[in-house]
C-alpha cells in the first residue's frame, strides 16, 4: 500500500532542496511574473472563446486536434505541406490525415510514399522514454521505407531537437536518415505566422472557419504574447534581466557584446536546467497526486493501491492485487508516452486460454489489447478520460465480475 505520510514528506523534501538551490533565478523569476501580471492588469478586458473554455491555457492534445481538423481542408493542407514542411513535389490528400491520437500520435498522414509524425511540444511537456522511437517504428512496420519518414517536431518558442531520450529505446535508435530530415518548428514563430498566411487566402464564404483561425491566432497571441500591446510588459522584463544578470556590463566596458552574450547564454542554459528540473518535478508530483487521488477512490471499496517498483515494475507503476487461477498479478496502470491500464502478470506464466480471458474481460471493459508484452499480457492507452476515472472504472467493473460471475477466473487478493 502506498505509505501517503512518507510521500507528502518526500514531496516537501524534494520541494525544499530544489528550491534552495535555484533560489536566485526562482526570485528572478517571481520578479518577472509580478511584472508581467502588473502590465497585464493595465490591458483593456479581453474575451476569446477558447481561452474561456480551456480555463486559460489548451491541452497539447487541444493543440493537435486543432491542427488535424485544420488539414482536413485541402486549401490548408496544401499549404501546410508546402509552408511548414517544405514539399512541393508530392501531393497530400486529406483523406489520409489520420485521426489526432492515433496510434497515440500527436497528428499523422499517411499518405502514399510520405509518413509524417507529428509531435507537439506546444506546452513544453517532459519528453517520454522512447516516443519518436515508436512513432518511427510504427512508420517502418506500416510498411514506408526510412526515405519516406518525416517528423515534425513542434515546441512553443523555440527549436530544440528531441533528445536522445526520446529518439533512443533500449538501446536502439532512429535511423539516421529519418533523424537527419527531422523539421523543428516553433508555434510562436512558425504555426503563427503560417496561420496569419492562412487567413489571406480562405475564402470569404467559409464564415466559420475563418472565425475559428481568428480565434485560434488571437489564442496564440495571449498565450505567447505576440502583439505590441505587450511591448511595454517585454520592456520592463529586459531591464529586470540585465539588473539582475547582466551587473555592471554596457556598451562603454564590453565594446564588442561578447561578455553579454557569454553571461547570458549561461543564464539560458542554467535557465532550462532549472525549467527540465522543473518539468521533471512537475512529472514526479503528479505521479504522487494521481496515486493519491486513486487510493482515496479505491479506499472506498476497501481497496489498496500498490506501488509496484517493489515488485520489479517500472517506478511509476502502481496497482491493485488479483490473481487468476491462482496466479498472482494486478489490475494496474502507469505511464508511458500517455497513461495507461491493464492487467499485470509475468505472460510466460499464463496460460493461453488466461491470456485470452484477460483479453475478453478488457474488451468488454470496453479497450482492445494493444498488445501482449513481458510483464503486460493485456494492456492499452486510457484515451479521453481521467486516469483516475478510468482505473478506478476497471478495477470496479472486475470486481463485480469477480462477485456477480461464477465463472470468473478472477479473485482480488
Amino acid at each position: 500500500m502506498v505509505n501517503f505520510e512518507k510521500l507528502i514528506q518526500t514531496i516537501n523534501q524534494y520541494s525544499l532542496s530544489y528550491h534552495k538551490a535555484n533560489v536566485e533565478l526562482l526570485s528572478l523569476a517571481s520578479e518577472v511574473g509580478v511584472i508581467r501580471e502588473e502590465e497585464k492588469a493595465k490591458i483593456p478586458s479581453h474575451i476569446n472563446v477558447i481561452m474561456i473554455s480551456a480555463v486559460g491555457r489548451l491541452k497539447e492534445t487541444a493543440h493537435s486536434s486543432i491542427l488535424q481538423h485544420l488539414l482536413r481542408n485541402q486549401l490548408i493542407l496544401d499549404s501546410f505541406v508546402k509552408t511548414i514542411l517544405g514539399i512541393d513535389n508530392i501531393k497530400v490528400r486529406v483523406k489520409n490525415v489520420r485521426t489526432a491520437e492515433q496510434d497515440r500520435i500527436d497528428v499523422s498522414i499517411y499518405e502514399k510514399g510520405l509518413c509524417v509524425i507529428i509531435e507537439n511540444k506546444v506546452n513544453d511537456a517532459v519528453e517520454q522514454p522512447g516516443q519518436i522511437y515508436r512513432y518511427v517504428e510504427l512508420a517502418l512496420e506500416a510498411g514506408y521505407s526510412e526515405e519516406q519518414i518525416l517528423v515534425l517536431y513542434l515546441n512553443s518558442t523555440h527549436r530544440t531537437k528531441p533528445s536522445d531520450f526520446s529518439l533512443t529505446k533500449d538501446g536502439y535508435r532512429i535511423p539516421k536518415i529519418v533523424e537527419d530530415n527531422i523539421i523543428v518548428k516553433d508555434y510562436s514563430h512558425d504555426i503563427y505566422n503560417w496561420l496569419i498566411e492562412l487567413i489571406t487566402f480562405i475564402p470569404e464564404n467559409e464564415k466559420y472557419l475563418l472565425s475559428a483561425l481568428c480565434q485560434y491566432i488571437d489564442y496564440l497571441e495571449e498565450y505567447f504574447y505576440l502583439t505590441d500591446k505587450y511591448e511595454i510588459m517585454k520592456e520592463r522584463i529586459k531591464s529586470t534581466i540585465s539588473d539582475n544578470i547582466l551587473k555592471g556590463l554596457s556598451d562603454e566596458n564590453d565594446v564588442d557584446f561578447s561578455q553579454r552574450l557569454s553571461v547570458l547564454k549561461e543564464a539560458s542554459e542554467n535557465l532550462q536546467q532549472l525549467l527540465d528540473g522543473v518539468n521533471d518535478m512537475i512529472n514526479t508530483l503528479a505521479v504522487k497526486k494521481d496515486a493519491v487521488q486513486i487510493q482515496i477512490e479505491l479506499s472506498k471499496s476497501n481497496f489498496d493501491l500498490i506501488d509496484l517498483k517493489e515488485f520489479g515494475y517500472e517506478q511509476d507503476n502502481f496497482g491493485v492485487k488479483i490473481d487468476i487461477n491462482g496466479k498472482g498479478g494486478y489490475m494496474a496502470y502507469g505511464y508511458g508516452d500517455k497513461e495507461y491500464i491493464g492487467f499485470a502478470f509475468d505472460t510466460a506464466t499464463l496460460t493461453k486460454t488466461e491470456i485470452t480471458y484477460l483479453n475478453r474481460v478488457f474488451k468488454k471493459f470496453g479497450k482492445e489489447n494493444y498488445g501482449e508484452e513481458e510483464i503486460w499480457p493485456c494492456w492499452n492507452y486510457i484515451g479521453e478520460t481521467t486516469l483516475l476515472n478510468e482505473f478506478s472504472n476497471f478495477v470496479q467493473y472486475v470486481h463485480d465480475l469477480s462477485l456477480n460471475d461464477d465463472k470468473c477466473m478472477i479473485k482480488f487478493r
